[in-house]
């Protein structure tokens, strides 16, 4: 009502996905403990982890997804990050909030990508898709494998790192 009728932007804020959102919980967003960490990441961080051995492993051979269906979105060895917006970084959430969880940043915002299994049945893919909450105001996006970089990939990446 308030943010319809009244058209207070700040009263829907402290939900995300219908269920109230705690400060200093684990479900991403601003209050979240996988934001708060996100400050301190180090591009890369966690790849040896056994914890993250199954994350890594998909990203390392499939690194190409789309992001709210806009592609390319690529994991880069290392901790690079490769977007059509520019480039960024990310690596694995520390425990104890991993396993299964990214956090990526570009265009200076850190993001809470939580991975998980797209699709059903026997043609599910563990890994496959990630959902993804902007720590500095909750937004949430999907994100799905992609399976190669186009040329026109190519030339957004290339125009993204100024090349």
């Amino acid at each position: 009502y308030a943010y319809y009728l009244k058209g207070t932007s700040g009263a829907l804020n402290g939900w995300g996905d219908g269920v109230g959102r705690v400060k200093g919980g684990d479900a991403g967003g601003a209050g979240s403990k996988a934001c708060a960490q996100s400050g301190s990441l180090r591009p890369g961080q966690g790849t040896d982890e056994a914890r993250n051995s199954e994350l890594a492993s998909r990203l390392a051979t499939n690194p190409n997804w789309s992001w709210g269906g806009v592609t390319p979105f690529v994991f880069e060895p290392g901790g690079a990050l490769s977007t059509p917006w520019g480039p960024g970084e990310w690596g694995f959430v520390p425990a104890p909030d991993g396993p299964g969880k990214v956090i990526a940043k570009f265009v200076g915002t850190p993001h809470v990508l939580s991975f998980e299994t797209a699709g059903e049945g026997a043609g599910a893919v563990r890994n496959g898709m990630f959902v993804s909450e902007r720590c500095t105001d909750g937004d949430m996006i999907v994100g799905r494998i992609y399976a190669e970089l186009t040329d026109e990939d190519r030339k957004k990446l290339a125009s993204a790192r100024g090349g």
